[in-house]
């Protein structure tokens, strides 16, 4: 496949990483507000959290895939050392999430979902909190990701890190 293929993949991966979730955790909230915890919507969030974790991992390979279509030399550019670097922090937190998401989950749950069971308010407590903490550090990171993928400002003012 050809660069231009890989970057189109990895484009297209990051749309399916980050719309999803999105979507899915706004109607989550939304509805939980409005009507309280549910079983089938705790089951879709998870579906639709299958499909962004999926694209994350392709967002990766293609990333992986560009890097050695481009050569070793690429790695040298100060800005794409920084964004790897981002990249790795945020990897830390998606790896933390599938664990919460899908693993942590399934042993709440216990094969049937209730929506009252101490497993299932401590899941959702911990959810909570990792969500508070980590949404707004994600944003960060991925603006400063976009910034330096579409800018590369080391190649603009000449820095060298």
């Amino acid at each position: 496949m050809s660069y231009s293929g890989y970057k189109l993949i990895h484009f297209l991966s990051l749309i399916l990483w980050l719309g999803p979730a999105t979507g899915a955790y706004w109607i989550l909230i939304r509805l939980e507000k409005k009507s309280g915890p549910s079983p089938l919507l705790e089951k879709f969030y998870e579906e639709v959290l299958i499909v962004e974790h999926l694209a994350f991992i392709l967002l990766l390979l293609s990333g992986w895939a560009l890097w050695r279509e481009w050569g070793t030399g690429l790695f040298q550019l100060p800005w794409l050392k920084v964004k790897l670097l981002l990249v790795a922090v945020i990897l830390m937190i998606e790896l933390f999430d599938i664990g919460l998401s899908h693993i942590y989950f399934r042993i709440a749950i216990r094969g049937h979902l209730p929506t009252h069971s101490r497993r299932f308010e401590k899941f959702k407590k911990i959810r909570g909190t990792f969500y508070a903490l980590s949404i707004p550090l994600l944003l960060i990171l991925i603006f400063l990701v976009f910034f330096l993928a579409f800018f590369k400002p080391s190649q603009l003012l000449g820095i060298s890190f």
